[in-house]
């Protein structure tokens, strides 16, 4: 499932999380807010272009944000990261899209990494290769059950799930 949103200038950031259980590849969704469309929302059976009416339609939703592209990681499965969550790094002079990976007790330990954005673009900053880097990475060894993030100066917070309520819920 996808997870957790970031807006950063132009672009809003989605985790994606579908089909890690499959192997496949999870990531990071993009999303151009530039182009936020507004549709005929009368009709909740189509979606896309109706040449016949000259109309754009939704499944009867006001609001289409077109997907722009779509950030995966590459590598053997057991090595890619869950990306389960999202958050935006302003400290300093650089800002970072902070992602991590929900865990429970069971898994490996989560991690979060940090991925330096591009300030005029608004992009994730790429190097002279075209290949993305994390800048920083974390093991969250006593952790489990993260659902978000926050860095703040030299200080990172996590959100999470109370442990006792998992054990309760779902017997984690």
């Amino acid at each position: 499932m996808p997870g957790g949103a970031v807006w950063f200038r132009d672009y809003l950031y989605v985790a994606d999380s579908r089909g890690f259980a499959d192997g496949r590849a999870g990531g990071v969704l993009v999303f151009d807010m530039k182009r936020l469309k507004v549709v005929d929302d009368s009709r909740d059976d189509v979606i896309g272009w109706s040449p016949n009416e000259g109309k754009y339609y939704a499944f009867g939703y006001r609001y289409v944000l077109p997907q722009v592209g779509r950030y995966v990681q590459v590598g053997a499965a057991a090595d890619r990261m869950r990306w389960s969550f999202l958050g935006l790094d302003r400290t300093g002079s650089k800002r970072s899209l902070m992602m991590g990976e929900y865990a429970t007790s069971n898994d490996a330990p989560p991690r979060l990494m940090w991925w330096v954005l591009d300030a005029a673009s608004g992009r994730l900053a790429v190097g002279p290769d075209a290949t993305l880097g994390a800048s920083l990475a974390r093991l969250c060894t006593d952790e489990r059950f993260l659902q978000g993030c926050h860095s703040e100066g030299a200080t990172t917070r996590h959100a999470a799930v109370p442990r006792a309520f998992m054990r309760r819920a779902f017997g984690l």
